[in-house]
């Protein structure tokens, strides 16, 4: 299928890509695993430095305006501890089955990141459960839309 995969970070992708000017590049639920606000920096430069100009970068992360940590939702325990970390606890039917260890960035962090690195435009983009996912999984999506614990943006490279 032509598909090329790789396995970097931030500091070093762009050496390892061998194509550059992508039209967009799309991160999901991997920028809230940025150690500190640096890190989360360096995603986004390595980002910009690999779209071409006009491009644009789309991201599901953590949704900072999250508030129903300590509650089981969905098949997920979010929560936030004392050291400023945030984890998430992932269940299946016999139990918990792993954590992950998420960074609590907010609003600002993600876009003063997007801005610092020549990105322009950061839109929230809300997220919301289709018809055909809601008529499927019914009661599974309450509160979803109204309290959702993740949030899509998008930012632009700016022309030329």
């Amino acid at each position: 299928m032509g598909i090329e995969y790789i396995h970097a970070d931030p500091a070093d992708i762009v050496q390892k890509v061998s194509f550059y000017g992508f039209d967009i590049a799309i991160s999901v639920t991997v920028l809230h695993y940025a150690i500190n606000r640096a890190h989360l920096e360096a995603f986004f430069s390595s980002t910009y430095r690999l779209v071409k100009p006009s491009g644009l970068f789309a991201a599901l992360v953590m949704n900072p305006g999250f508030m129903r940590f300590g509650q089981r939702i969905y098949n997920r325990r979010y929560r936030r501890e004392p050291d400023g970390r945030l984890y998430v606890d992932f269940f299946d039917e016999t139990g918990m089955r792993c954590s992950a260890l998420y960074s609590d960035f907010t609003w600002a962090d993600y876009q003063e990141s997007a801005n610092r690195t020549g990105w322009k435009d950061l839109t929230w983009c809300p997220i919301k459960v289709t018809d055909e996912g809601r008529n499927r999984l019914g009661s599974f999506w309450n509160g979803f839309e109204e309290d959702c614990p993740y949030a899509g943006f998008r930012v632009m490279k700016p022309p030329g």
